[in-house]
């Protein structure tokens, strides 16, 4: 299954909602030398957070950025979001340069020696500790500027900062929603996510593990929807930053619950019913489709097992075929409306012995 095999418009239907941050962040600039940023990503100062894709750039690109700075020559700054409660600065966009400068530091480019290569004769070839004093220091003291940003409230409302990593990474190939509350939102709730994310009755449900982390917001969406779905509003992914942020340090009690809770309804719902079931009129795996129906068993399971649940099948075919249903699962997913309908819709379905 290709990413564009998953049908969610919930992006496209929630761009245009006018969000003001005034007032929220604020950002100021810093010149850092590079030993100074290399020493802070060694002791977690300066943080490579968990959405950042992997080390990309080739050894000849990674050569040439260091040879730039042993040169004198300008090179792109980097963005930081401070975090409050830590102080740490977590890394928005800088990682392939961060990245390359740690690598040659520690002479170690992936699993080799990081020496620089496709660079100006003077310096082919040379490892960080064979540049003499000078280069040594000129680099040592090359200075990157940085963009530090950090969330004003008091509150622990972190939309602004997802905003902010949202535009910083719409150019090129940019970050999914649930990449970005990755980094934002760490915590035991996030570390769920992750571990329900390799089960494998999901997966029979949802097809193959996506790369853009779409699977598990699918997961956030099932846990949020079902347990706050009377203060859902738009836009969609302000929502459920809300509910990953409320619960990012969730106890270890409620974790065990939520565990349950999923490895539960996906058991069911891997087992009865058939994969076009999360499908709708086509092959390809439909969001408000699969949330609806989702927590419209776990609604069910919260008071004991299902006990005919080869009914199940049916079940799902005759909702999906419900002309209310579809309208709710089709177009405009994300309006109140169609949210709260497409749940009632589920649940009263699957109401069932």
């Amino acid at each position: 299954m290709l990413e564009e095999d998953v049908i969610d418009t919930s992006e496209q239907e929630d761009a245009d909602l006018p969000v003001s941050f005034r007032s929220t962040i604020t950002s100021y600039g810093a010149d850092l030398p590079v030993d100074s940023l290399v020493k802070r990503l060694k002791t977690g100062d300066i943080s490579l957070p968990g959405f950042q894709r992997r080390y990309v750039w080739s050894q000849a690109q990674a050569s040439r950025f260091i040879e730039s700075l042993l040169l004198g020559l300008p090179v792109p700054g980097i963005f930081l979001f401070r975090e409050s409660a830590s102080g740490r600065l977590i890394v928005v966009d800088g990682h392939q340069r961060l990245q390359s400068l740690r690598g040659f530091y520690e002479d170690a480019f992936r699993e080799r020696d990081f020496s620089l290569k496709d660079v100006s004769d003077p310096l082919a070839g040379f490892k960080y500790a064979d540049l003499g004093w000078g280069h040594r220091r000129t680099l040592d003291n090359s200075i990157i500027h940085a963009t530090i940003f950090q969330n004003l409230r008091d509150t622990a409302d972190n939309s602004c900062v997802y905003e902010v990593f949202d535009r910083l990474n719409s150019t090129g190939t940019p970050l999914s929603p649930q990449e970005i509350r990755e980094s934002i939102y760490r915590g035991s709730f996030n570390e769920l996510l992750n571990e329900l994310n390799q089960e494998s009755a999901w997966h029979e449900i949802y097809g193959p593990i996506s790369d853009r982390a779409r699977d598990k917001e699918l997961i956030l969406r099932f846990f949020a929807l079902k347990h706050r779905e009377e203060r859902y509003s738009r836009p969609l992914k302000h929502f459920l930053n809300g509910y990953m942020e409320e619960n990012m340090r969730a106890s270890s009690k409620w974790i065990q619950q939520r565990r349950v809770e999923f490895k539960n309804v996906t058991a069911v719902a891997s087992t009865w019913l058939p994969r076009e079931a999360f499908r709708g009129g086509s092959m390809r795996l439909n969001a408000a489709i699969t949330d609806a129906i989702l927590v419209g068993i776990s609604h069910r399971l919260d008071r004991g097992p299902i006990i005919t649940k080869s009914s199940l099948s049916a079940i799902a075919k005759k909702l999906r075929d419900d002309k209310r249903f579809i309208e709710v699962t089709d177009r405009s997913t994300t309006d109140v409306s169609s949210v709260q309908g497409r749940i009632s819709q589920a649940r009263i379905a699957f109401d069932v012995d």
